[in-house]
């Protein structure tokens, strides 16, 4: 069983950093491909969107399934705070 605010920091954390992402990538990134998709038409253009949107879906699968990476760096920063 995982102590409770064991599991806080954890909800935190990952709450923390799709915080950060939003604030800071999406807005920037979301300009950048509107200036791509201006300058292009056609076949080019469609490709354009459809790999946004393949590369949003594995974004947000990664969000809601943070996967092994995720896990790692969240034991080794609970580990450094617990000898702290």
């Amino acid at each position: 069983m995982v102590p409770l605010p064991f599991s806080q920091n954890i909800a935190n954390k990952r709450e923390e950093a799709v915080l950060n992402f939003s604030i800071n990538t999406t807005p920037k990134t979301s300009w950048a491909n509107a200036v791509a998709l201006a300058s292009i038409t056609g076949a080019v253009h469609d490709n354009y969107i459809i790999l946004i949107d393949d590369t949003m879906f594995i974004i947000a699968k990664r969000v809601m399934k943070p996967g092994f990476l995720y896990r790692c760096y969240l034991s080794r920063s609970i580990g450094r705070r617990a000898k702290m």
